[in-house]
């Protein structure tokens, strides 16, 4: 299980807060944050922040830029990868 947490904006953008609660049994290959616009729906423009490859548990942060913001609405959830499976964590919607 995953959670986002929080965000925290910044002169040079935002810092996401999310935790690792209790990893599936197989293990964490990446981890980090996926964001996507939600003013205009354009799925297209997903991103995925890669915080690290070996995930314990615990909190992690990551870096939105001021130039990923953009102006537009974001939802941010983290997320980490198995070798079989991608698991989110809640959705934060953002705006810078």
């Amino acid at each position: 299980m995953i959670k986002t947490i929080n965000i925290a904006y910044d002169n040079d953008g935002a810092i996401v807060t999310g935790e690792i609660l209790n990893p599936e049994k197989d293990p964490i290959v990446e981890y980090g944050f996926v964001c996507l616009p939600r003013a205009n729906g354009n799925r297209n423009a997903i991103k995925f922040i890669i915080v690290g490859t070996t995930a314990k548990l615990g909190t992690f942060q990551g870096r939105l830029s001021n130039e990923l913001l953009n102006g537009n609405y974001w939802a941010a959830s983290a997320y980490y990868r198995t070798e079989n499976n991608i698991i989110f964590g809640n959705e934060i919607t953002i705006q810078e």
